[in-house]
């Protein structure tokens, strides 16, 4: 099968360059970063391509004694290693775990969707609220209705989510008192607090518990709707 010089080294180039944006996501945290992998992995399923073609081609015949004996070493063990680890993530999710990014292993309870226990508490939020969540327990809210002041992931349409990101964490945080909550509510307009009871300590809850009239708490989440706020209209 023959491929051109400039074929290889465009294939080559693409996974490279591609590669950069998510390497450099490692390090600086750029957003959806992430996502350069599943484009470098399309020039790397070219460059698999070339080499099992040029095997076929070659009908397995003196593999290992051709000029490119390290590419035919090198890429079977990179395909061993990308099989294997998929191997292991698969065997960590039928165990109930999963990998943290710190490399820690976590339990995970797949027995009921977020979303279905998330509703059991959004059915008080309307769709104009805007809720100071924590960005753990309020990550898929707005698929259901309302809008949260920080998400957890990146979004490059919020020019300014750093600053709420850090209020965020600021607000649910034991060295923020009550006077300083409600300054960063109104900076906001958020009508109510979204929390797990689980990821707070005790003497938060207590203070949040003090700004709202109404609370509802079900499967894990707290909502805290503050005074003044009706109801949704239907």
């Amino acid at each position: 099968m023959y491929v051109s010089r400039r074929q290889e080294l465009f294939a080559a180039a693409g996974a490279v360059l591609m590669s950069v944006p998510y390497l450099a996501n490692l390090v600086v945290g750029i957003p959806l970063g992430h996502r350069f992998l599943l484009f470098a992995m399309f020039f790397l399923h070219l460059i698999l391509a070339r080499y099992l073609l040029d095997v076929l081609d070659a009908r397995f015949l003196d593999i290992f004694n051709s000029r490119r004996a390290i590419a035919r070493t090198i890429v079977p063990a990179l395909l061993a290693l990308l099989v294997g680890w998929n191997l292991a993530l698969l065997g960590l999710e039928l165990t109930g775990l999963a990998l943290r990014k710190d490399g820690t292993l976590m339990a995970v309870d797949r027995s009921a969707r977020v979303d279905e226990q998330l509703r059991s508490v959004a059915i008080a939020v309307c769709d104009e609220d805007v809720v100071m969540a924590t960005r753990l327990s309020g990550w898929p809210l707005p698929s259901i209705v309302g809008k949260v002041v920080a998400p957890l992931h990146p979004n490059p349409l919020i020019a300014d989510l750093r600053a709420r990101t850090d209020d965020v964490h600021r607000f649910f945080s034991a060295e923020t008192n009550n006077l300083e909550r409600v300054t960063l509510l109104e900076k906001y307009g958020a009508r109510r607090i979204l929390f797990l009871e689980s990821e707070l300590p005790a003497l938060v809850r207590d203070d949040l518990l003090e700004l709202a009239s109404d609370a509802l708490a079900k499967n894990g989440y707290v909502l805290l709707s503050l005074p003044g706020v009706r109801g949704c209209v239907p």
